[in-house]
C-alpha cells in the first residue's frame, strides 16, 4: 500500500489536473437498487391570487418553472434511490477519491495543505457513509435525505458520517438518536468497502416509508400537547437570514388567536415536537424549520410557509404530497434583504389551507 503522505499527494494532483475524474459509476463500483422509479401524483397547493405575480427569484438550486411544476396537481415520476459501493476508497478532509471516482460528501473546501500534513488516519473494512453536500449546509437536508438515506444505509454496512468540521446540533442529534442511528463521523479514513448514497433523493414508496418511520420515531418525543391548534415557527436567530420586517407584529396577531409561537433556535428538539403535536396548520417563513413541523404535526395538518419574493422555494412540497399533508404558501412584499407579509392574506391562506386538509381526510 502506498503511504500516507504519497498516497494524499496522488489524489491532490488527480483534483487539481484532472479534466473529469467521472461519475461514481466509472470507478471499481457496485450498484445496489434500493428501490426502482416509480409514479406518482402531485396536489394541488392552496393559495390566493396574484401571489406568483410577486416572485421576483427562486431560491438558487431550482427554478421559476420547476416550482410551478411543483404546485400544480398532476403525475410525477420519483427516480429510483441507488445505493454505491466503491471498492479501496479514501475519505480525505470530506472527499471520497475511489479509482476514477472523486466525490464530495461535505459542503466545505477540501483543504490540500492541512490534508498534506495530516497523519491521522482510520483504516476501515466497510463503512457507509450518507452524507451529502447539501446536508452539510442545511438542517432540512440533514435529516429528510442524510438521516433518511442512513435507515437504508444500516442494512449495507456500519454507518459514519462526513465530518465537516461542525458540531452536530442538539436537533440533529435528538432525532438522529430517535432512530437509533449514530452520531460518529470520519474525517480522513482509508475504507475497503464504502457504501455511497448519491441516488436516494428522489421521493419512491422505499424513501416515503422511511420518512414515515423517522415521523413515527420523532414523535415519541413528545406524549402530551395541544389538538387543532395553529403553530408558527420563528426564525429569528436561527439558520440564514431571511429578512421578515414584520414578524414581531405577525407573531402577536397569532398568539391572540391561540397560535403557539415556536422559537425554533431556542427550543430543544422534544419541545419543538410537542408544541407541533396536534397541530391543524403549522406556518413560518421558508426554510429548515418545517423539518421540525412536517415531522412532528399530523398528517392531517397544512404547512403554510411565507415566501421571500426573491428565495421561492417549494422544497417541503415534495414531501407533503407524498404523506398526504396539504400545503400552502404566502409571498411577501419588499427586497432581497427586508420583506413584509400581509398578515390577513397570511390568516387567509390558513384557513382555506386547514379547510382543504379536512376536506382531503374526510371519511
Amino acid at each position: 500500500m502506498l503511504g500516507i503522505e504519497t498516497r494524499s499527494l496522488r489524489h491532490l494532483v488527480r483534483r487539481l489536473f484532472a479534466a473529469d475524474i467521472g461519475p461514481l459509476e466509472a470507478g471499481e463500483s457496485r450498484l445496489e437498487v434500493i428501490c426502482e422509479a416509480e409514479r406518482g401524483e402531485r396536489l394541488d397547493a392552496v393559495f390566493l391570487p396574484e401571489q406568483l405575480e410577486r416572485v421576483r427569484r427562486t431560491q438558487e438550486d431550482t427554478s421559476y418553472e420547476n416550482e410551478l411544476v411543483r404546485l400544480s396537481a398532476g403525475p410525477v415520476t420519483h427516480d429510483a434511490s441507488i445505493a454505491v459501493q466503491l471498492k479501496n476508497a479514501r475519505l480525505v478532509e470530506g472527499v471520497v477519491f475511489a479509482d476514477r471516482v472523486r466525490c464530495p460528501l461535505t459542503h466545505e473546501r477540501f483543504s490540500s495543505l492541512r490534508t498534506l500534513r495530516e497523519r491521522t488516519r482510520v483504516e476501515l473494512g466497510r463503512a457507509a457513509i450518507p452524507s451529502s453536500t447539501y446536508g452539510s449546509r442545511y438542517f432540512a437536508h440533514r435529516i429528510l435525505d442524510d438521516a433518511v438515506s442512513g435507515l437504508a444505509a444500516r442494512k449495507l454496512a456500519p454507518v459514519f458520517w462526513a465530518d465537516d468540521g461542525k458540531a452536530l446540533g442538539e436537533h440533529v442529534r435528538t432525532y438522529l438518536r430517535a432512530v437509533d442511528l449514530p452520531e460518529r463521523s470520519l474525517r480522513n479514513a482509508d475504507i475497503d468497502e464504502l457504501w455511497l448514497f448519491p441516488h436516494d433523493y428522489a421521493l419512491n414508496s422505499h424513501k416515503t416509508e422511511r420518512i414515515r418511520a423517522l415521523r413515527r420515531s420523532v414523535q415519541r418525543l413528545a406524549t402530551d400537547g395541544r389538538e387543532g391548534h395553529g403553530v408558527f415557527l420563528r426564525r429569528r436567530g436561527g439558520g440564514l437570514p431571511r429578512g421578515l420586517t414584520n414578524e414581531r407584529e405577525l407573531e402577536a396577531r397569532l398568539a391572540a388567536k391561540g397560535f403557539e409561537i415556536v422559537d425554533v433556535p431556542n427550543l430543544p428538539a422534544a419541545e419543538i415536537q410537542r408544541r407541533c403535536r396536534g397541530a391543524s396548520v403549522v406556518a413560518g417563513v421558508e426554510g429548515s424549520a418545517f423539518t421540525h413541523a412536517l415531522l412532528g404535526a399530523p398528517l392531517t395538518a397544512a404547512l403554510v410557509p411565507i415566501m421571500p419574493p426573491f428565495r421561492f422555494n417549494n422544497y417541503f412540497k415534495d414531501f407533503t404530497d407524498v404523506l398526504g399533508m396539504t400545503y400552502g404558501f404566502v409571498v411577501g412584499k419588499g427586497s432581497e434583504e427586508a420583506f413584509e407579509v400581509d398578515v390577513d392574506e397570511l390568516l387567509e391562506t390558513m384557513d382555506l389551507a386547514v379547510s382543504a386538509a379536512a376536506r382531503r381526510h374526510a371519511g
